[in-house]
């Protein structure tokens, strides 16, 4: 196997003096999310930084807004690492895949992303319009990003089936080894800084903002 190189080798910016930059995403994601990432972004990119890390505990929020952040992502001018320090539950596990690379702590878990809106103050899922139109922004982003477009899309469907991983009537939350070995982690590692030890990072300054 293709041994897997962490963006300080791809990118060679590793020699460069800019920072690091660290956006901690650790509540609900809304539109005070999309203005601190947005901003976030901004001043990364004016300071010339070599990345931004996303640190991820989130329960996920709307969805609205967490397709805001994945375009800032996308269209982002600096490499973007993702980092799921405990869970990136629905909209954040958008954010996640939307990131070049994924790390995960040990215990993490990314998934569990089928649209719901209240009624009379309880959850309910989605319409199928809604369920699918989701299900098509995740094959898309994990597509962007070269990882297994069908295991983005069993996070939203419970239709979809992935043998050896989820059956049919069932939301597919990754752990940290699922995903590994399914194309949805870059490695494991204890802390922030193993993150950026482990992409060729370890010696930047870090910024948080």
């Amino acid at each position: 196997a293709q041994e897997s190189r962490g963006l300080g080798d791809v990118y060679k910016r590793q020699q460069q003096a800019g920072p690091v930059w660290i956006l901690s995403i650790d509540r609900e994601i809304g539109r005070g999310t999309v203005s601190y990432v947005r901003e976030g972004l901004s001043e990364a990119e004016a300071e010339g930084a070599q990345a931004v890390v996303f640190v991820l505990s989130t329960p996920g929020g709307y969805l609205d807004s967490a397709g805001a952040i994945r375009n800032a992502i996308l269209d982002a001018q600096i490499p973007t690492i993702a980092y799921v320090d405990r869970e990136a539950y629905s909209a954040g596990a958008l954010l996640a895949i939307a990131c070049e690379r994924i790390h995960f702590a040990p215990g993490g878990v990314m998934g569990a992303a089928t649209p719901v809106y209240f009624e009379g103050g309880k959850p309910v899922e989605a319409p199928e319009k809604i369920v699918s139109a989701t299900r098509k922004l995740f094959r898309a982003t994990a597509e962007v990003r070269a990882r297994p477009p069908e295991i983005a899309e069993a996070m939203v469907d419970r239709d979809v089936a992935i043998e050896g991983l989820i059956e049919s009537g069932k939301l597919l939350t990754l752990t940290a080894d699922e995903a590994l070995q399914w194309g949805y982690s870059d490695g494991e590692a204890e802390s922030l800084e193993a993150v950026l030890k482990a992409e060729g990072l370890g010696g930047a300054k870090t910024c948080l903002l």
